[in-house]
């Protein structure tokens, strides 16, 4: 199923499950907040090919090695 949001198309299913993939790793964020870096995950195009719970996965290491490396 495809939603408009701003212009812009995208899967909402795929843009929940990454959502709530990214509310588990902060539980206390606010949710609007999760749910724009949810979409902005889905308009990556090499991270909307993976499943979006490993997208999202994908992108929390790739800021955790972001981090470490500071």
């Amino acid at each position: 199923m495809m939603d408009r949001d701003t212009g812009k198309l995208y899967d909402v299913q795929w843009v929940a499950q990454c959502a709530h993939r990214l509310r588990e790793r902060w539980p206390h964020a606010d949710i609007t907040s999760i749910d724009e870096a949810a979409v902005e995950l889905w308009e990556n195009e090499a991270l909307r090919a993976l499943p979006p719970v490993q997208a999202a996965e994908a992108w929390l290491l790739r800021g955790s090695a972001k981090r470490d490396a500071w």
